[in-house]
């Protein structure tokens, strides 16, 4: 498997969860998943809103490995932000 179709499969399953879990939480807003590590998938960004509207956008430098959240990242973080339309992000 190419390093462009493991890395757009993690995109997918990061804006799979975006979307469940837009659903799931009722809330007014936006609701952002992003992953940041030094390699080799430097940055993965899933934003989804109240509306069913996604988006997302990837970064990597080198081949990208198969297996789980720490073969892929190589170290990181993770973050869920929550910022409704009114009141404040968490």
């Amino acid at each position: 498997m190419c390093t462009w179709t493991r890395a757009g499969a993690r995109l997918g399953e990061a804006l799979g969860a975006v979307a469940l879990l837009s659903v799931t939480i009722k809330f007014e807003g936006s609701l952002i998943l992003q992953a940041q590590a030094k390699e080799p998938l430097r940055l993965l960004v899933g934003p989804g809103t109240d509306d069913r509207k996604i988006r997302g956008r990837a970064r990597w430098e080198g081949d990208v490995a198969e297996g789980g959240v720490a073969e892929v990242f190589g170290g990181g973080r993770l973050v869920l932000a929550v910022e409704p339309r009114r009141g404040e992000r968490y």
